[in-house]
């Protein structure tokens, strides 16, 4: 995750997103498009942890 989303340095801001993404898809030997996919797949998780934590909600509850 650090990797996906350049957390363990800081990513200059000439540097783009697809620059990083296929930099990573080249180290971990695997396509552009699965390195999407575990870039979606990691906020979907967490989403999905903060949801569950009650974090965030995402739908108004309603109380009227």
């Amino acid at each position: 995750m650090c990797r996906c989303y350049g957390l363990d340095t800081a990513v200059p801001l000439s540097e783009q997103k697809r620059a990083r993404i296929v930099k990573l898809a080249i180290d971990f030997h695997v396509a552009e498009s699965t390195a999407y996919r575990w870039c979606e797949g990691i906020v979907d998780l967490v989403l999905l942890a903060a949801v569950q934590s009650r974090a965030i909600e995402p739908f108004e509850k309603d109380e009227a």
